[in-house]
């Protein structure tokens, strides 16, 4: 099972996880969250990412996804900070649940590069205007009512 460590500003990382484990029925093994908080320095971020990886089981080269909540910022930036020692790391950031629900999910059967992959591509279909969607599908049932009214 390939580990899962989610980093944010705030109440992101705890937030995102906790939707997680309500979605799937409970604490899911191999996930953890880390917050950079208003008072920490940045760069002891980065150290404390460390912590969480090896906590996680994570040693040396080997594979686990990091999901960040802004490319370029500092969760992000601490978790890229860790390449070098650990080249097995993926980091995806723009974070958000439908990648991480469906990362999750395979992850039993998929190696972190996978996964990075699949988590970047399930996060950009996800991101829908909703209501076009449905002010569309609206207007088909009104033109098929319409259709229907003119035979």
């Amino acid at each position: 099972m390939i580990p899962v460590l989610i980093v944010g500003h705030g109440g992101f990382a705890d937030g995102l996880r906790d939707a997680i484990e309500m979605i799937l029925g409970g604490p899911q093994e191999g996930l953890m969250a880390l917050a950079l908080r208003p008072e920490e320095d940045p760069a002891e971020l980065a150290g404390r990412v460390d912590g969480a990886l090896s906590e996680l089981g994570v040693e040396g080269d080997g594979g686990a996804v990091v999901l960040a909540d802004l490319f370029g910022a500092s969760p992000a930036n601490a978790a890229t900070s860790l390449l070098q020692r650990r080249p097995g790391l993926q980091i995806v950031t723009g974070a958000n649940l439908p990648m991480a629900l469906e990362l999750l999910m395979l992850r039993e059967t998929a190696e972190a590069p996978e996964l990075a992959g699949i988590a970047l591509e399930r996060g950009r279909d996800a991101i829908r205007d909703a209501g076009a969607v449905v002010r569309e599908a609206y207007a088909r049932v009104r033109a098929e009512m319409q259709a229907g009214e003119d035979r």
